[in-house]
């Protein structure tokens, strides 16, 4: 075993490093302006025909009285209930639960094929600069497509249980037939040695 022993600087510069990575994987994908820090995750599943909630929230370091959030598909469509492609299909976050939760989701209602896209959740605070996410990109898949992949992973796990009890089963009946194969002969080989001797003690006796 070979001990590196790290200087107090080359220390600070791990934790840091340590830091910074959990920092990523934990907050997930986030856009940051001065003070003001919007996240979103980077992928959504929907079903045509059915409805999705768009998650967008933020951070901000002092307490909000004011603002406002926008929500943009592939940074040229407004994403509003009046806009051509999303008429009457869109359901906003209260004023109560952005500023007192500090929430900017988007519920999108009878989801169609060409909803597919790239959505950025866009917040802006007074005083501070608008801050955009770094997106959240939305695939919308037919009903049937849907049950025809679970069916498929379903298989796809019964198939490796199967080969698994199959590979156990014959891993179980050749360690056998190996310690048969040992056995036997043994037992073949001091059979007539055995044999002999009590011929021998019944001899002495006589």
């Amino acid at each position: 075993m070979v001990l590196l022993r790290l200087t107090k600087p080359q220390v600070e510069m791990a934790s840091s490093a340590i830091c910074v990575y959990q920092t990523h994987v934990n907050t997930g994908p986030v856009s940051q302006g001065q003070g003001l820090v919007v996240s979103q995750p980077s992928f959504a599943k929907g079903i045509e025909g059915s409805s999705i909630t768009m998650h967008c929230s933020y951070n901000i370091t002092r307490e909000p009285k004011v603002g406002s959030y926008r929500w943009m598909k592939d940074s040229v469509t407004e994403v509003k209930n009046y806009t051509r492609e999303f008429l009457g299909r869109v359901t906003i976050t209260s004023h109560e639960d952005f500023i007192l939760r500090r929430r900017a989701d988007i519920k999108i209602q009878d989801l169609r094929h060409y909803d597919s896209g790239t959505y950025q959740c866009i917040v802006e605070i007074p005083g501070l600069p608008e801050t955009t996410g770094n997106g959240t990109e939305l695939l919308v898949i037919k009903p049937g497509a849907a049950s025809h992949q679970e069916d498929y992973m379903i298989l796809v796990w019964l198939l490796l249980r199967a080969i698994c009890c199959a590979f156990g089963i014959t891993t179980v009946a050749l360690v056998t037939r190996l310690y048969y194969e040992k056995t036997i002969p043994e037992m073949d080989q001091s059979g007539p040695r055995n044999h002999g001797k009590n011929k021998s003690k019944t001899a002495r006796t006589k």
